[in-house]
């Protein structure tokens, strides 16, 4: 692989993010409203961000309704 696909596939990386939709397909789920810590305590969590959307975040207005059904969050903090 190239220079090219290289940064092509890192830069891919950054690209994902992470969804309520896709949340919905997991055993647990642990929101974290806000910007999430960056240590290990948290990386189960995905955080419910102003700023910020990626694999473990994402872009919401927590004074809004979370789009998740009744009893679905296992841990919120």
């Amino acid at each position: 692989m190239g220079i090219k696909g290289l940064l092509k596939q890192v830069l891919g990386l950054f690209k994902d993010k992470v969804t309520f939709q896709q949340l919905k397909t997991k055993e647990q789920i642990y929101l974290y409203a806000g910007d999430v810590p960056q240590n290990g305590l948290y990386r189960k969590f995905v955080g419910l961000s102003l700023s910020q959307a990626n694999l473990q975040h994402i872009k919401f207005d927590i004074t809004q309704e979370i789009p998740l059904g009744d009893s679905t969050v296992d841990i919120y903090q």
